[in-house]
C-alpha cells in the first residue's frame, strides 16, 4: 500500500512538472510574439515616441496613429486594448515604460463611465500580461484585486499552469499559432490600431449632457507615471452617439470630442466609431495636436 501511494505522489509529480513545463513554454512562446497588444509593445523594434494613445476599444478604434502621423509629421504608437479599464491603462503604461519605450505625450482615451468608477476592477483581457508575470509590476498588479481570475494570474509566476490553463483558448492556442508566425497580431496593424465596419448597430436615444468626474483612483497612478518620465498627458472623449461630455476644471489638456459627429453614419455602436467616423475624428484630433 505504501509503495503504491509513493508511486501515485511519483507519478502526479511528474504529471505538474510536465504541464508546468509546457505552460512555460506557451508563455515563453507567446512572450516573443507580437499576437497580443502587450506582446506587441515590448517587442517593438521602435524606442522613442512622440505620442502614445492609451485606452480601450474607443482609443483602439478611434484614432488612427498612421493617419496623425501622416498630418503632424509625429511618430506614434496605439498602446490600447479592447475590453480594458482605467486600470488596465495604468498597466499598460507601465509595461510601455518597463519596456524601455519612451514618449513626449501620452493621450489617455477616457470613457465617462470608467474615470468616475471609484471601485475599479481587473478588466477582462487583462490576462494579456500573463506572459510577463515575472516582472514584479506585473505581479503586484494582479494581487491589487481579490478575485479568482486574479489570484489564477498572480500564482501563476510559480505555478504558469494555473493561469495558462484557466486561458486555455486565449494564452495556449495563441501561442501555438504564434509559433508558426511570431508576427501575427490579434485585430490591429503594425501601429497598433483596429477599425470598425461600416455596418451599424447604433440604437437611437434622446440626447443627453452627462458631466464628467474623475473618481477612479488608477487615474492618479497614471498622472503619477505620465509626471516621473516626463509624458505631457492628454485627456480625450472620443465621439459618442447622442451624449455631450461637460467637463469642468479639468487641471489637464482635455480634448473633448464627445460631441464631434452627430449622423449616425459615423457610428458602428452607440460608443465606437465606424471607418468613417475614425476618419474624421483623427483629422480633427491631429489639428489638436499638431505643433
Amino acid at each position: 500500500m505504501k509503495r503504491f501511494i509513493l508511486k501515485i505522489v511519483g507519478y502526479g509529480f511528474i504529471a505538474i512538472c510536465g504541464i508546468n513545463l509546457i505552460a512555460f513554454a506557451s508563455l515563453y512562446v507567446l512572450g516573443k510574439s507580437s499576437f497580443y497588444k502587450p506582446l506587441f509593445v515590448a517587442n517593438y523594434g521602435q524606442q522613442d515616441f512622440d505620442y502614445i494613445v492609451l485606452g480601450s476599444s474607443t482609443g483602439l478604434t478611434t484614432l488612427n496613429t498612421v493617419l496623425i502621423d501622416s498630418i503632424t509629421g509625429y511618430s506614434g504608437l496605439n498602446v490600447s486594448i479592447d475590453d480594458t479599464s482605467l486600470s488596465s491603462h495604468y498597466i499598460m503604461l507601465k509595461h510601455f515604460i518597463e519596456s524601455g519605450k519612451k514618449s513626449e505625450r501620452c493621450v489617455l482615451t477616457v470613457g465617462y463611465g470608467d474615470i468616475a468608477n471609484d471601485m475599479p476592477s481587473l478588466s477582462g483581457n487583462d490576462y494579456r500580461f500573463l506572459p510577463f508575470i515575472r516582472e514584479p509590476y506585473i505581479e503586484e498588479y494582479y494581487n491589487n484585486f481579490d478575485t479568482e481570475e486574479a489570484r489564477l494570474l498572480a500564482y501563476s509566476k510559480y505555478l504558469p499552469f494555473l493561469g495558462v490553463s484557466y486561458f486555455n483558448a486565449e494564452i495556449f492556442y495563441p501561442s501555438l499559432l504564434s509559433l508558426k508566425n511570431p508576427d501575427r497580431r490579434n485585430r490591429f496593424d503594425n501601429r497598433g490600431n483596429y477599425v470598425y465596419p461600416s455596418s451599424r448597430r447604433v440604437a437611437d436615444r434622446a440626447d443627453k449632457k452627462i458631466q464628467l468626474e474623475i473618481r477612479n483612483p488608477y487615474f492618479d497612478k497614471i498622472v503619477a507615471l505620465c509626471n516621473q518620465n516626463k509624458m505631457q498627458l492628454i485627456l480625450y472623449h472620443p465621439p459618442i452617439y447622442k451624449r455631450d461630455i461637460v467637463a469642468e476644471n479639468v487641471p489637464y489638456t482635455f480634448v473633448n470630442h464627445s460631441s464631434l459627429l452627430e449622423s449616425p453614419t459615423y457610428f458602428y455602436d452607440n460608443i465606437h466609431v465606424n471607418k468613417n467616423g475614425r476618419r474624421l475624428a483623427t483629422q480633427a484630433f491631429a489639428i489638436e495636436l499638431k505643433p
